[in-house]
């Protein structure tokens, strides 16, 4: 089966067009592949049958969400919800959510997919609602993600700035969240496009590790001394975000 990720700007899109032999969509009008949420008709996409189709595109930092509102609504719902209505018909739908479903439970829950989403950001509560408006068609599946290990993501390349620089980094600590791989999401994908026994919801996460882990790491595999400054995260630009969730999976 073809799969046609959706949401080609972001990181995500970028490593599966290097590995994988998806087809990644792309806002340069001029390509075949050319797909605009905001301008979802005159794709050629939507005339594809029998593909999966990998829901990725949205507005995907809650702060951005948060800070405008109404545009927030429009893509991550209005438009996204009028995406998947416009392919659901002759083909599969995987739909990419967040672990921040569970943002309004404790540390002590643990929520797998059986657990109903507490969500309590904008950002979180539309996802929700997509994966509701869809979830009892034979066709749509859920991923939930957590924290996605890209080797450039913003942390690290935080870290290596500061050491360029000399500079002790500062580490927001608590904060937790259970860790995956690119190449976790792309096997995902592949195995959702080759089965007919998906299960409608699955939660592709790793070990929980907190931002020290993640610098410890990076200072083990860089052979650097672990000189840091910590932040608590109540006194951070995170501190709205959940220390901790606890995320796992039924199907591991």
């Amino acid at each position: 089966m073809e799969v046609i990720y959706v949401g080609g700007h972001g990181k995500l899109a970028t490593f599966l067009r290097k590995h994988s032999n998806f087809k990644v969509s792309s806002r340069e009008k001029t390509s075949e592949l050319y797909l605009d949420l905001e301008n979802i008709s005159e794709s050629k996409l939507l005339k594809k049958k029998e593909c999966l189709f990998v829901i990725g595109a949205a507005i995907s930092q809650p702060t951005k969400c948060q800070l405008n509102p109404e545009k927030c609504h429009e893509i991550n719902f209005n438009k996204t919800t009028d995406l998947i209505e416009a392919i659901i018909d002759n083909n599969k739908v995987l739909f990419l959510s967040t672990d921040l479903v569970f943002e309004g439970t404790s540390a002590l829950e643990t929520n797998d997919e059986s657990s109903p989403p507490q969500p309590k950001s904008l950002y979180s509560n539309l996802k929700v609602q997509v994966e509701n408006k869809f979830i009892n068609y034979n066709n749509f599946f859920v991923a939930r993600l957590s924290y996605v290990l890209f080797k450039n993501n913003s942390f690290i390349s935080y870290i290596e700035d500061c050491d360029r620089q000399g500079q002790k980094p500062e580490i927001i600590h608590p904060l937790i969240r259970h860790c995956t791989s690119p190449e976790d999401i792309q096997n995902y994908i592949e195995q959702v496009a080759l089965s007919n026994h998906t299960p409608k919801i699955f939660h592709i996460c790793g070990k929980a590790k907190s931002r020290l882990d993640l610098f410890f790491a990076w200072c083990l595999e860089n052979n650097k001394k672990r000189e840091y400054i910590t932040i608590d995260i109540d006194e951070s630009p995170m501190k709205d975000y959940p220390h901790y969730i606890n995320f796992k999976s039924i199907y591991r």
